[in-house]
């Protein structure tokens, strides 16, 4: 079950083995290996949050806020899918200098499923 903590840090209810950890942790080392070298159309240094619904907007508006509190002034993009953030949600983002994404504005692949997203 998924809850904010006093601090507003959302925390969830799972145990993995430290035996799992490790395997998933050599599996990950060897994929990454595998992943060619990042392409010639990015270029700089920013921050990418998928924040769709009110759980995931929450914690991108804490973290964001907070990179603002800390003097952080990397660029900041929050990419959601459809109408997972309302246009108010939006203008509180964008007041902290970061720019919100619609995906289904760049892509019609409407079958993504929320998940999805972070991946792209």
């Amino acid at each position: 079950m998924n809850f904010f903590n006093n601090n507003g840090i959302r925390t969830i209810d799972f145990n993995l083995p430290g035996v799992n950890v490790e395997k998933l942790r050599r599996h990950w080392n060897e994929f990454a290996k595998s992943i060619d070298s990042c392409p010639d159309c990015f270029d700089g240094c920013g921050i990418v949050i998928c924040a769709g619904g009110v759980s995931y907007y929450t914690c991108c508006l804490i973290l964001i806020k907070t990179l603002r509190d800390t003097g952080c002034k990397l660029p900041v993009e929050v990419w959601y899918l459809g109408s997972e953030i309302s246009y108010e949600a939006k203008s509180i983002i964008e007041s902290y200098g970061a720019s919100c994404h619609n995906f289904y504005d760049y892509d019609n692949a409407t079958s993504l499923i929320v998940y999805m997203l972070k991946p792209l």
